[in-house]
């Protein structure tokens, strides 16, 4: 295959050899982009496509609308999901206190946790673990 470019509106491209090579001729003319197949000079087929030079604002404006609605109702979806309460599950305690008392214990686990691998150090845990017990 061979591509030639003849102009900046305009290329060729053959393929095969002697009688069998098929040139396609792609170019610009006005408002079309047309395309002939030829073979030994003979054209067998052409096609020319219009192109549009105007631009079309109401198929745009349709397009923004319909994504700014779609946009807007997503936002809506989100913002439902966010203010659901979760649901406790019925082996979590009902009392705040004891919920708080859980939680700072695991807290303290995990500080003696790091503190037993030196990854901090014993002021680091008794700081972090003073402000637990607030």
């Amino acid at each position: 295959m061979t591509i030639v470019r003849e102009t900046d509106n305009e290329c060729t491209v053959s393929i095969g050899e002697g009688e069998f090579k098929v040139f396609t001729q792609i170019y610009y003319s006005g408002n079309e982009w047309c395309a002939k197949v030829s073979n030994q000079g003979q054209v067998y087929q052409s096609k020319c496509i219009a192109r549009k030079t105007d631009t079309d604002w109401n198929t745009i404006y349709s397009v923004v609308g319909i994504m700014v609605v779609l946009f807007i109702l997503i936002g809506i979806i989100n913002s439902i999901g966010k203010n659901k309460t979760p649901t406790k599950s019925p082996t979590t305690s009902n009392d705040p206190v004891e919920t708080v008392a859980v939680s700072t214990v695991d807290e303290i686990e995990k500080l003696s946790k790091l503190k037993n691998r030196r990854i901090i150090t014993q002021e680091e845990f008794d700081l972090a673990k003073k402000k637990l017990l607030k």
